[in-house]
């Protein structure tokens, strides 16, 4: 059997899912974590102040009061100015009509479209952190006060209805004044429009249930149509 020092194979996938054991020397494939502070840290190193437990950089609360009283184009103008050409996207729907920006600090996730070596690699490495449920559910128990979820669905809209009335709900309690960005699809729209102190961004609805995804990252570097939002940006979203 062939060397694979930092992969995985159709081969190992075979061995799991037929029931036996697959036997493995240490690999670096196999040392990925969800949501790892180190890794957090090293993508984020030009941050110097305070930080979450799981490494994302915490901008102040008065920073993100400061936010919501400007328009878009002076949040654009100061990523601007330092050079970050790659921070907007427009063309989303929402959830509420309201004057109000949505700002927080972004929690991201970053999903492909299904094959099964991925998905048992990423469901195993899950379980061995105590992760349970659906991929988006490990996201959102992650949430603290003003994040944002922010999520690459690949533009997914059957079969990619990322957030429903139920996820919605957990995201407004757990959040506050917070909500999502959803580069996919989200369905149970006349419900989450009943739901005050969120707005979910999104670029499509359909009414099927989530399927046929796999979660490739959580908390690492998310690309939603042509910017890059990295975990505890800020993000600044509003209806244009």
């Amino acid at each position: 059997m062939t060397w694979h020092k930092a992969g995985m194979t159709e081969r190992i996938a075979n061995i799991c899912l037929s029931g036996a054991v697959c036997l493995s020397e240490r690999t670096e494939y196999l040392d990925r974590e969800f949501n790892n502070y180190e890794d957090i840290v090293q993508m984020t190193p030009l941050w110097k102040g305070d930080r979450f437990p799981d490494g994302r950089p915490r901008v102040a609360d008065s920073v993100l009061a400061r936010l919501r009283s400007m328009s878009i184009e002076e949040v654009w103008r100061l990523a601007w100015m330092k050079l970050n050409n790659y921070q907007f996207q427009g063309d989303f729907k929402c959830t509420h009509s309201t004057m109000k920006p949505t700002v927080g600090r972004a929690v991201t996730a970053t999903f492909v479209p299904i094959r099964e070596d991925l998905e048992i690699a990423m469901m195993r490495q899950a379980k061995s952190q105590g992760m349970k449920g659906m991929y988006n559910q490990w996201v959102v128990d992650s949430l603290v006060e003003d994040d944002v979820f922010v999520a690459d669905l690949f533009d997914k809209t059957e079969y990619g209805t990322l957030v429903g009335g139920n996820l919605a709900t957990v995201i407004r309690q757990k959040t506050k004044r917070g909500g999502a960005v959803v580069w996919g699809s989200i369905r149970d729209v006349q419900q989450i429009r009943d739901i005050d102190d969120i707005n979910i961004f999104y670029r499509g609805f359909h009414p099927s249930p989530i399927r046929d995804i796999c979660l490739t990252g959580f908390n690492s570097p998310c690309r939603i149509g042509h910017a890059t939002c990295l975990p505890g940006d800020v993000v600044y979203a509003c209806e244009c």
